[in-house]
């Protein structure tokens, strides 16, 4: 996303990633990313589907439209919070021991 998006700046092009709401959201929380709204200045551009149900089929509808400047891509998938390595193996390991009931010892 980040490659791509990159050399459509560059070439002062656009790029559209056509992505399901669930998944959008996902790297919209994942990222800590904030004011998305739709910009036609920016490069990167979103569209965003969902599915819905009609009668007994479901369907793909259009939900949102969003973008981003590369910059302000880079500058979320790059500074990411990292924690300290203890808090980061206590959680490892509980999630270990809760999936496959192993104790790390």
């Amino acid at each position: 996303m980040l490659i791509k998006g990159q050399a459509m700046e560059l070439w002062n092009k656009n790029i559209y990633w056509v992505i399901q709401k669930y998944v959008f959201n996902n790297i919209i929380n994942r990222f800590m990313l904030s004011e998305m709204d739709y910009n036609e200045n920016d490069n990167t551009k979103y569209f965003i589907y969902d599915l819905f149900k009609e009668d007994s089929l479901y369907k793909l509808r259009l939900v949102e439209q969003k973008s981003a400047s590369i910059s302000k891509l880079l500058s979320a998938f790059t500074k990411q919070n990292v924690p300290p390595i203890d808090e980061f193996i206590k959680i490892l390991e509980s999630k270990i021991n809760l999936k496959l009931g192993l104790t790390i010892g």
